[in-house]
């Protein structure tokens, strides 16, 4: 078995909107990651319950897990990660990417691929896109828009981008919910398809090295205007301060309601600005 690791995943584009049947671009985020071993100073989750799960769903695999191994390896090891959970960075999906890599010899195309993982992290949220995990397993930034997946080479990284990790831990799945329930109002679902417009020219332009920084900074301020139940109270403060500058940029990063907030800039060092926030530089 090999010692890979398998690491975090940043949305940089896409959150909700994707629902509605936009683009979404990942990124793996190196800084944090997860790997099996025999002893780990993290206390790892406990899975009691995951091995009958996978032992399920195995038979809808397009490549199946080879299930003896996955239970050696769950009695024998635990998966030691520092990515945090309940932040929306991945975490769950890592580890779900890690049984895949081990125990199948994976599936041909990255839409199997990706059906594959989203059973496997079913376990954990219920249901699951797969987009996190893939993300993980390829080790690679990943484009969606409508059913096309592709890995994106070449990315240029035009603008500073920080990741705050503004508050506690959230479930996504009440979050989802809401949002759609929000969407049978035809305001605010024309104010979302903006958005959705919106995000699938920041992809387009990030993934050509073009200039992002004005889009981002309306779909901030879209996500403030009717998404504010999303951001933390205690961060509405840093967000109208952030969206009134000329050079830097603020959005939610996945599903917000605690958990990740996306900043970018422009020659502005925003972990100067704001040092009391801890900000984490991605690039």
């Amino acid at each position: 078995m090999n010692s890979r690791e398998y690491v975090a995943k940043v949305l940089l584009f896409g959150e909700y909107t994707v629902l509605l049947g936009g683009s979404a671009l990942a990124i793996p985020y190196r800084r944090y990651r997860g790997y099996w071993t025999t002893s780990c100073p993290q206390t790892p989750p406990l899975l009691p319950d995951f091995y009958a799960y996978l032992k399920e769903v195995n038979p809808l695999l397009h490549t199946p897990l080879h299930l003896e191994s996955v239970k050696s390896l769950l009695n024998d090891q635990v998966f030691c990660s520092d990515i945090p959970m309940g932040t929306g960075l991945g975490s769950s999906a890592a580890l779900s990417a890690s049984l895949y890599d081990l125990f199948a010899t994976g599936a041909d195309t990255l839409p199997r691929q990706r059906d594959d993982l989203s059973l496997i992290e079913g376990f954990f949220h219920g249901k699951s896109s797969g987009f996190d995990a893939l993300v993980s397993y390829q080790n690679a930034t990943i484009y969606r828009k409508g059913q096309e997946l592709r890995v994106a080479d070449n990315t240029d990284f035009r603008h500073s981008a920080y990741l705050w990790q503004s508050g506690g831990p959230r479930s996504t799945a009440p979050l989802v919910s809401s949002f759609l329930k929000n969407c049978k109002n035809s305001d605010y679902r024309q104010e979302m398809t903006s958005l959705a417009e919106i995000a699938d020219a920041a992809c387009t332009a990030f993934l050509h090295g073009r200039e992002f920084l004005t889009l981002v900074r309306q779909i901030g301020r879209i996500q403030f205007d009717n998404m504010k139940p999303l951001i933390p109270e205690e961060d509405l403060p840093y967000w109208q301060e952030i969206l009134s500058l000329d050079r830097a940029a603020i959005k939610l990063c996945g599903a917000g309601g605690g958990g990740c907030t996306l900043l970018f800039s422009e020659e502005v060092d925003l972990a100067v600005l704001y040092p009391e926030i801890s900000l984490e530089q991605i690039w």
